[in-house]
């Protein structure tokens, strides 16, 4: 119960699937545990991704070989990372608020 590895760390849900709604419902389900009291993760809100059929998807390599889930999932990959420099500035910016109000009421 010390330790808390998720809190305030930037995540990006994805999955796949052979079905067709992909990891939709799990995710859902991750995204809830991941925001929860303990845990304090600072999920990605604007888009996950979730890959359906991903049995057709990959060659014998392990590589994506359909173009648009390549492309869709650069797109997220790239908001994902801007996201999270955000994220770390701002974490930065709470922590410091937060030691100033300590220090000041030390005093």
């Amino acid at each position: 119960y010390q330790l808390h590895p998720f809190t305030n760390k930037p995540v990006l849900l994805v999955g796949a699937s052979t079905d067709a709604q992909g990891s939709s419902r799990a995710q859902v389900d991750l995204r809830d545990v991941m925001i929860s009291p303990g845990v304090n993760a600072r999920v990605f809100q604007k888009e996950d991704f979730f890959m359906s059929f991903a049995q057709n998807l990959f060659d014998e390599n392990g590589d994506i070989t359909d173009p648009s889930t390549i492309k869709f999932l650069d797109k997220c990959l790239r908001d994902f990372e801007c996201f999270a420099i955000a994220n770390d500035e701002e974490v930065k910016m709470e922590e410091e608020a937060l030691a100033k109000a300590e220090k000041e009421a030390a005093k």
